[in-house]
């Protein structure tokens, strides 16, 4: 592996010297085409560097972290007094269609540097990177749904909602299926919709509130709360939150349900419990 990327290094800096000397043909011409991971994150862009009439161009694709739709990646390069080269180019993902600006700035001599996109994001330009389980880049398209679980006993206490089901998790959020927990990609207004459906084992005659609320793991804190007085003769009982919120990125949100003055209380597999967060803008 390290010969393999010491004869792309190689190769990389030969075609940018003689990029960077050469007089553009009359015809398009492809001098290599090499890989960079786009550290933090796992996906790959493969970028060829293409010598043409109107100067130097970039034509490649974005792998989508192994995705099977691969996404397309077309720029241009520009060669610096400094000695290095700003690689700008534009990701259009797939099947979304949603284009990110994204720009670069590498070394001939080791291949790697640094890269920053248009949606604030940005990290190490990381030549033949291939750094393992890496979560995906954020996008501007920020949507994540997970449902249903298996009964659990609450109590007057604070009970995290652990989910057995995931809808779909897409712009790069890191869902925690142990803790049921979620960290937010990226700053902005988002709209999360909550739920949990109430059962119990017995009827009660004591009065009793079953509550759900947002939690802000990172702050230890609340965020939004959603109350309803429990059933007295033992039926079902849907508690909801819904709210429009602007969040941080990093911030780390639960869903959690607590409950007071019920004998044999529970979270019900009746399905219809569910977690939902979708970035308006």
């Amino acid at each position: 592996m390290k010969l393999i990327r010491a004869r792309w290094l190689v190769s990389f800096a030969f075609a940018l010297w003689m990029c960077s000397l050469s007089v553009a043909p009359a015809q398009a011409q492809v001098f290599g085409t090499f890989p960079w991971q786009m550290q933090p994150y796992c996906n790959t862009v493969t970028l060829s560097l293409i010598n043409s009439a109107t100067g130097f161009t970039l034509e490649g694709v974005d792998d989508q972290c192994g995705a099977v739709n691969k996404g397309s990646a077309v720029g241009t390069a520009s060669f610096n007094s400094s000695g290095n080269v700003t690689l700008n180019f534009t990701i259009v993902t797939a099947p979304g269609g949603k284009p990110v600006s994204v720009s670069a700035v590498v070394s001939p001599a080791t291949g790697s540097g640094t890269w920053t996109d248009s949606l604030g994001n940005s990290g190490t330009f990381a030549f033949f990177g291939a750094t393992p389980a890496l979560p995906a880049r954020p996008s501007d398209e920020v949507e994540f749904r997970v449902r249903d679980h298996a009964a659990q006993t609450v109590t007057g206490a604070s009970t995290p909602v652990v989910w057995t089901a995931l809808d779909y998790n897409n712009g790069g959020g890191v869902y925690s299926a142990g803790t049921g927990s979620y960290t937010i990609p990226r700053t902005g207004l988002y709209q999360v919709d909550a739920g949990v459906i109430f059962g119990r084992a017995t009827s009660v005659t004591t009065s009793q509130w079953q509550c759900v609320y947002l939690w802000n793991q990172s702050a230890v804190t609340w965020i939004d709360l959603s109350c309803l007085p429990g059933s007295t003769t033992g039926e079902y009982n849907s508690v909801t939150v819904a709210s429009t919120l602007r969040l941080t990125a990093g911030t780390v949100l639960q869903l959690r349900v607590n409950q007071g003055n019920v004998t044999g209380a529970s979270l019900s597999t009746v399905r219809g419990s569910h977690l939902s967060l979708t970035l308006v803008r």
